[in-house]
């Protein structure tokens, strides 16, 4: 056993992706070894993941104290470090021999080390990463650069805040616009209805009565803004009671950017039957059969609770483009990777049920297969 390195790296954080993952579980009994604390953060097994979660997940807990250093394993390395240096105060560098590994630390102070499984053997991998835990920050000429580069890092910081701002402000003109749409397109009604978008760790959402009230015609000061625990921050009104299943989605779902709760006037007669929608289009073909979750009272913690579940497996669907569930006798539920894929799928599930409907009006005919013959 090799005795630990005594710096200042004492616990360090791990992940990778599927092709990564072999190797990252033998660099983690390395560093055991040595005598680290290692927290990993998968994957946790070679089926098919993003690299982009788990850079972040070991990126957030070096910012937030919870870890020292971190070292990131994909398939190259290059991937991992691109993603974990989208991060403020994160110098991930990717390695494939020890003398850069020595270097990063010693010069540039690095705190993620990545490399990749394709590029590099176990043994030279240990090789890569005894050299970077054994190197120590030289200070000197290298900490006035780096202070540079710290600078530059502000000043994007301070960019970012100014577009967050302004995609902010973006993001409620488009709920307003959608809402008027949503309206008079029969896709909700005055009764209810809410719509909502994450932007990072806030969501903009309509506000209470946006449609008994306001007829769903919103001015963009009148879309709420709130964190994610669904504090208001800003607009003008309060906040819905149905707004807890919307952040409730966010809460469970990563890829969720947009909720757009509705109540379309032909989806209504499913909602009120407690019936799935089966897809009869090719426009639909692909979302599936429209589920029902289990029935719980509007406003209460219990929808929150039934909806979520009902959403459980969908994750792929709604990273691709958006996901739907109907709440019995209440009204349709979809999640989308934005607020145009929750629209256009709310609509097309509307159409759909709608030709439903009409279709028990034909005579009986000749059912078309939806397999190429």
């Amino acid at each position: 056993m090799v005795n630990a390195i005594k710096n200042s790296i004492k616990h360090i954080a791990i992940g990778s992706d599927h092709i990564g993952y072999p190797l990252k579980e033998e660099i983690g009994r390395y560093l055991n070894e040595l005598g680290y604390t290692v927290q990993d953060f998968g994957t946790n097994s070679a089926q098919r993941t993003d690299y982009p979660l788990f850079a972040k997940a070991v990126t957030e807990a070096i910012v937030s104290n919870q870890a020292d250093a971190g070292i990131l394993i994909c398939g190259s390395g290059v991937g991992m470090a691109i993603a974990a240096n989208k991060v403020k105060g994160i110098r991930a560098v990717v390695c494939s021999e020890p003398y850069s590994a020595m270097l990063s630390r010693q010069h540039n102070n690095t705190n993620v080390l990545t490399f990749g499984s394709r590029v590099v053997g176990l043994e030279l991998a240990k090789m890569i990463v005894k050299a970077w835990l054994e190197a120590e920050f030289e200070g000197g000429r290298h900490a006035s650069r780096l202070e540079i580069i710290s600078q530059i890092e502000a000043e994007r910081s301070e960019q970012t805040a100014l577009s967050h701002d302004e995609q902010l402000s973006k993001t409620r003109n488009k709920i307003a616009e959608i809402g008027k749409i949503v309206f008079e397109r029969h896709l909700t009604d005055a009764a209810g209805g809410n719509i909502s978008v994450r932007v990072g760790e806030l969501v903009c959402i309509t506000p209470r009565y946006s449609g008994s009230k306001r007829r769903w015609h919103l001015q963009p000061n009148e879309v709420l803004v709130s964190d994610l625990s669904g504090n208001q921050l800003d607009g003008d009104g309060e906040i819905s009671r149905e707004a807890k299943v919307h952040f409730a989605l966010y809460q469970n779902f990563p890829d969720a950017t947009a909720v757009l709760h509705s109540h379309a006037r032909n989806v209504m007669t499913f909602v009120a039957a407690g019936q799935p929608i089966e897809p009869i289009l090719e426009a639909t073909l692909k979302f599936g059969t429209i589920p029902v979750s289990r029935f719980s009272p509007a406003h209460s913690e219990k929808l929150a609770e039934a909806i979520t579940e009902a959403f459980q497996g969908k994750d792929e669907a709604i990273r691709k483009y958006a996901a739907a569930v109907i709440a019995p006798w209440h009204g349709l539920f979809t999640v989308g990777r934005d607020l145009d894929a929750a629209f256009d799928l709310t609509e097309r599930i509307d159409t759909n049920a709608y030709c439903i409907l009409m279709s028990r009006l034909l005579p009986a005919g000749r059912r078309i297969s939806n397999r190429s013959s």
